[in-house]
This record gives C-alpha cells, sequence and structure tokens, in this order.
C-alpha cells in the first residue's frame, strides 16, 4: 500500500490531492500559495501523509504537445525531486475545466455559470485541490494496484 500526492500546479496557487493504491481513491487536500514556501509545505504535507510518491499533473494540447505551463511544471518537479520524492507526471487532461463541471453538478447550478460564484471558487482554491484530486484519481484508475486475492499470473 502506498499513499500518494497529486498535484494541479499552477503560478499563483497549487492543488493537492491524497490518494490510496489500495482503495484507488483521491481527494482533495489543500490548496497552497505557489509564491511562499511551496516545496517546504509540500514536503511536510508528504511527510504527515505517509506520501513518497507525487503525480503532477501535466497540460498536454489536443495534438500531444505541452501546455504552456510546462516549462515551469519541468522545473517544479526537479525542485521537487530534491526534497527526496519521487515525482511522475499524468496529462491534467482538462482537470480544471472538470472540476468547475463537478462542483456546478454538486452545488445544483445549471446552464452559464455564475461569474462571482466562479471567481469565488478560484479565489479560495476550491477548483484547484478538486482538479489535483481529479487527475490523481485519473492516474490511479489508470494503475491499479493487484489485488492480494488474485491468483498469481
Amino acid at each position: 500500500m502506498s499513499r500518494l500526492l497529486g498535484i494541479d500546479y499552477g503560478t499563483v496557487r497549487v492543488g493537492v490531492a491524497v490518494g490510496d493504491d489500495a482503495t484507488g481513491l483521491a481527494r482533495p487536500l489543500v490548496t497552497l500559495d505557489a509564491r511562499a514556501s511551496l516545496l517546504d509545505k509540500l514536503a511536510d504535507l508528504a511527510r504527515a501523509e505517509g506520501v513518497r510518491r507525487v503525480v503532477v499533473g501535466r497540460p498536454m494540447r489536443s495534438q500531444g504537445e505541452p501546455g504552456t505551463l510546462d516549462g515551469a511544471i519541468l522545473h517544479f518537479a526537479q525542485a521537487l525531486r530534491q526534497t527526496g520524492l519521487e515525482v511522475e507526471f499524468w496529462d491534467e487532461g482538462g482537470s480544471s475545466v472538470r472540476a468547475d463541471a463537478l462542483h456546478d453538478l454538486l452545488d445544483g447550478r445549471r446552464g452559464a455559470r455564475r461569474a462571482t460564484q466562479a471567481r469565488r471558487e478560484r479565489a479560495d482554491g476550491r477548483r484547484d485541490r478538486t482538479a489535483a484530486a481529479l487527475l490523481l484519481q485519473d492516474w490511479l484508475d489508470h494503475h491499479p494496484t493487484p489485488s492480494e486475492d488474485a491468483p498469481d499470473a
């Protein structure tokens, strides 16, 4: 069994989720300020949660080319590795857009989102940590842990 952090990196806010490969489930954890001791805070979170591996979202365009933040994400991941954590990348696949849609569904909103509500969700980081949970859940879904009850192949 291993616990993981999922990270939706941004230049202002960083969404963080925690997941467990034994249960195959991820959940939003926290949103951090990207400009204030980010690596120290992530290393502390990893220790507190018993995490050794981090899955960092890497946005890819529809043609498979890296997104506009790719250079910053690669630099961030290299610095994160210096803290002793294992880092993997996963295509975040529009996780922020999916987080917005999920919040709309859960909040009972239909049609166009109210601009003030959308701004509030971005400001409080709800969108970022939910996006981190969605990308980590995608990773977990594509990397199932073999069941202990399963016969050896």
